[in-house]
């Protein structure tokens, strides 16, 4: 049993650098198809007015693929294209930039016969497009075309598909999973050139290189330290010097662990990390009994016994303020006592309105079942507060309306929470019960229209939020057999 926090950092975060002479990245051609794209990234522009500056897109095939450039006046943006009949499809979009210095979000969309560019989510300019575009299976960059780039980048992401305005807006201040429907590249450019989807097309740099940068353009880097496991039966005898505690930081920031401490529920049992000790995202770093592996960090308790009790032991990580950041339980342990009031206390949304009997919850159960219904009612609402990927979702609704909920044009992560709380405090939560049925396709059953999937009482625990605050309902599902992520939607 496992409990973990997550902690957001200050915004400084690793942006790309180039100097306008020779830098740039390059990756394999990110077109899956010729018919539609979406090109979005982050620049600030070290140089304008100056002279032609190419930021993204390939020269040197039969034509240039997509790319666009600074201009040498109006502070504007050239974009360039050719059709597969060799038709070119250019343009000079002026009074695009603003200023030099000044971090500006670039959103160019193929859909059918048009271009649409956005700057900073907002529409800028709609021109013809090809019904195909021309692009050649070989390489794309990063900070040059036929020139180069002066200035810095990030979160560069190319999609198979032409994106809605909703979708951008939504999409252009935070960090993404790499597991977006429809994205072929994504480069985040905070400290790697890694393509963070599953198409593994990794960057090469020449030349170009990493600088720290305060973002205010993004949410702050956030570092979630966990306990991952405790192996708790060693192979050496008496001692079991080879036990080992392990812990993981799944989020996207380094979290410094100097001063941080890990103990076990054994008295005087306490390992303190060392000053400037720091855990990178993805990172694993065990702390042993007593042994010292420098591949997993070099850390021990140094103890001549037994740290972790074989019956049954709580392991804690505890920030440098003594604050618990993790607990991992396993054996003989008491479990705290949870509830739904224990959950919506946690959540920070004790108004709202359960409309779910013991009987409908039993009516569900089947022996099965691997995730239970508090475990299925937590992850659901947090996939509420948390997932705006489907259309339409609470989160994606505050992202794309926030005036109509109260909200600045662009709120930070922390504003976005404290109205999802507020408006989820007004809330009614259902749970669908009814039985699925051979002789009736939609018996105990809800569909997403935006991914065609189908969701049954038979394998998902099926929440809707009724009424809703955000459209005329919500659904979360939850894979009762804990495989299958939690996912959302709404539908008007």
């Amino acid at each position: 049993m496992t409990a973990v926090q997550t902690l957001t950092q200050q915004n400084l975060q690793s942006v790309l650098n180039f100097d306008g002479q020779d830098d740039y990245v390059e990756i394999r051609d990110p077109f899956e198809n010729n018919t539609a794209f979406t090109i979005s990234l982050w620049i600030n522009p070290a140089l304008l007015n100056s002279a032609f500056h190419g930021f993204i897109g390939k020269q040197g095939d039969a034509h240039r693929k997509p790319g666009m450039w600074i201009c040498p006046s109006d502070k504007a943006l050239h974009y360039d294209s050719y059709s597969t009949s060799d038709q070119r499809y250019s343009g000079v979009l002026k009074n695009f930039f603003e200023s030099t210095q000044q971090w500006v979000h670039i959103a160019w969309v193929k859909e059918d016969t048009e271009y649409k560019i956005y700057r900073n989510g907002e529409l800028f300019a709609t021109e013809p497009a090809p019904t195909n575009f021309y692009t050649t299976n070989t390489s794309y960059w990063l900070g040059r075309v036929d020139n180069f780039f002066p200035g810095k980048m990030t979160e560069v992401r190319i999609w198979n598909k032409a994106r809605s305005q909703g979708e951008i807006k939504k999409d252009m201040n935070h960090r993404l999973t790499g597991k977006e429907a429809g994205l072929m590249a994504y480069f985040p450019l905070n400290g790697d050139v890694f393509d963070q989807t599953n198409n593994n097309n990794n960057g090469t740099i020449h030349g170009a290189s990493w600088t720290e940068e305060n973002l205010d353009c993004l949410e702050p880097l956030k570092a979630t330290v966990e306990i991952a496991e405790i192996v708790y039966k060693g192979h050496v005898k008496r001692t079991q010097s080879d036990e080992y505690i392990e812990i993981r930081n799944s989020g996207n920031g380094v979290a410094d662990l100097s001063n941080w401490k890990v103990t076990s529920s054994g008295k005087d049992q306490i390992f303190a990390f060392p000053e400037g000790t720091s855990l990178a995202a993805g990172q694993i770093i065990r702390v042993y009994t007593n042994e010292v592996h420098q591949e997993s960090g070099g850390f021990s308790f140094g103890s001549k016994t037994a740290i972790w009790n074989d019956k049954g032991d709580i392991g804690k990580v505890l920030d440098a303020e003594g604050n618990e950041v993790s607990s991992f339980s396993y054996g003989d342990q008491p479990k705290k006592e949870e509830s739904v009031d224990t959950i919506k206390a946690e959540l920070g949304i004790s108004g709202l309105k359960i409309n779910i009997s013991e009987s409908d919850i039993k009516q569900l159960m089947t022996p099965q079942i691997k995730v239970s219904f508090l475990d299925a009612f937590r992850s659901a609402m947090k996939s509420f507060m948390e997932d705006g990927n489907l259309g339409e979702s609470p989160l994606s609704i505050l992202h794309e309306l926030p005036g109509e909920y109260g909200l600045s044009d662009n709120p930070n992560a922390q504003e976005m929470n404290e109205k999802m709380k507020e408006l989820l405090n007004d809330c009614g939560m259902e749970l669908l019960t009814d039985a699925e049925d051979p002789a009736d396709e939609w018996a105990g059953k809800v569909m997403c229209d935006e991914t065609g999937e189908q969701y049954g009482t038979n394998s998902y625990w099926i929440f809707k939020l009724s009424p809703s605050q955000f459209t005329d309902l919500n659904y979360a599902v939850v894979d009762k057999a804990g495989v299958k992520p939690t996912v959302n939607w709404g539908f008007s």
